[in-house]
């Protein structure tokens, strides 16, 4: 069975307190491990937030309106006002099994919207379009904690993927799982969960990282999620900040 992806470690740009908000920078609950901004939508109310995975940003025992911590618990031994980033809104897609979480930027807080940061090099500044669907084939790339992810698009399972998360419970299903090899071995590294994969030809978003093996990287559709939430994907030229 695969394996959720976190652990400490990654690029130091993304590791440390990273305002305004960027993708693939360190995120998490106080409960829970730590993982990566995946993206930034607009909820139905308007305000602004972020997208990550499940364990990342509500973790067992995790409720409504949390601190959503940035950089996340593993790579702050001491989380603070000054880390405070989101508050937990609730799962998406609950019920389907290994699924995203949402978290509402607080006022102030400011994100880049979803572009390519500047620690990434040459592709600074690359516009993330809308979600769409994955193909066999096509080479993708994905902004984690770790840097610069190559690879390329392998297969799918509809029928879902099972995750083994916590040892004492039952594993989880990861519906509509895409998998994901990485050019010079494995694409993701433990503690990439969360992080945003895109499809290199036009920047169009895929996926979120959800679970990592030794042959691939599993991604969770995102398409799916926003349908599912009625989210919006946040205008890659806009300039972000949380609303009181």
């Amino acid at each position: 069975m695969e394996q959720p992806a976190v652990s400490r470690g990654g690029e130091p740009g993304l590791t440390g307190i990273c305002r305004p908000l960027v993708l693939g920078a360190s995120v998490g609950h106080p409960l829970g491990g730590t993982g990566c901004i995946g993206a930034f939508v607009i909820l139905p109310d308007g305000r602004p937030g972020i997208l990550s995975m499940d364990y990342v940003l509500s973790p067992p025992r995790a409720k409504r309106g949390d601190m959503i911590h940035q950089p996340g618990p593993l790579d702050r031994d001491v989380l603070t006002g000054q880390t405070r980033a989101a508050t937990l809104l609730r799962p998406i897609l609950e019920k389907a099994g290994v699924t995203a979480s949402i978290a509402a930027l607080l006022p102030g807080i400011a994100a880049s919207g979803n572009r390519v940061p500047e620690v990434f090099g040459s592709m600074a500044g690359r516009h993330i379009g809308p979600p769409t669907a994955a193909e066999d084939g096509v080479e993708v790339f994905g902004l984690g904690r770790h840097g610069l992810m190559r690879g390329r698009i392998t297969g799918a399972i509809p029928d879902g993927l099972k995750i083994w998360g916590n040892p004492s419970a039952p594993p989880r299903q990861l519906a509509g799982a895409i998998a994901v090899a990485g050019f010079d071995g494995a694409f993701s590294q433990p503690g990439d969960a969360g992080a945003l994969v895109c499809r290199v030809a036009d920047g169009a978003a895929i996926g979120l990282i959800a679970a990592a093996g030794e042959q691939a990287s599993w991604l969770l559709p995102l398409a799916p999620v926003l349908r599912e939430a009625k989210l919006s994907w946040a205008d890659p030229s806009d300039q972000l900040s949380g609303q009181g």
